[in-house]
């Protein structure tokens, strides 16, 4: 079923509806899948907002539907906090007291804080003082120990 500006909707034979849009960039055909339609899924308001937004990136060159697979391709290879923490304590050098301590608090209190949240790499990256505090807490540590 078509609506406007080539947005339509494709129907699974499960039933399930997903907004479409079929373009041609580059001299190549591609259709992007917005949303599916339903509760707790897009209207159809939202879908043609996205279509807008598609039309925009299609006359600026680039492929929606690509940018929405790095996109998601970005949100799977975000490390969490955790796993980046522990990465981050084995190759950093330090003495192995130090990483010990390190060890300890991330066991102890960051994962169970943040249970696993995915923060981005970049994030955690632009934190400059991530590394002077980290000595800090240790040195503070080893005075109450």
């Amino acid at each position: 079923m078509n609506d406007h500006d080539g947005l339509y909707v494709a129907v699974t034979p499960a039933g399930a509806i997903s907004f479409r849009y079929n373009y041609s960039t580059n001299g190549r055909q591609e259709t992007i899948t917005f949303g599916r339609y339903g509760t707790g899924s897009i209207t159809l308001s939202e879908a043609r907002e996205q279509l807008g937004e598609a039309k925009k990136m299609i006359a600026a060159g680039k492929s929606p539907a690509r940018e929405k697979a790095r996109d998601k391709a970005r949100v799977k290879d975000a490390e969490t906090s955790g796993a980046w923490a522990e990465k981050w304590l084995r190759g950093y050098q330090m003495a192995d007291s130090t990483r010990d301590i390190g060890c300890v608090m991330i066991d102890s209190c960051l994962i169970k804080i943040i249970a696993e949240a995915v923060v981005p790499l970049c994030l955690i990256l632009r934190s400059q003082a991530l590394a002077q505090r980290q000595a800090e807490v240790a040195s503070e540590l080893a005075q109450c120990g």
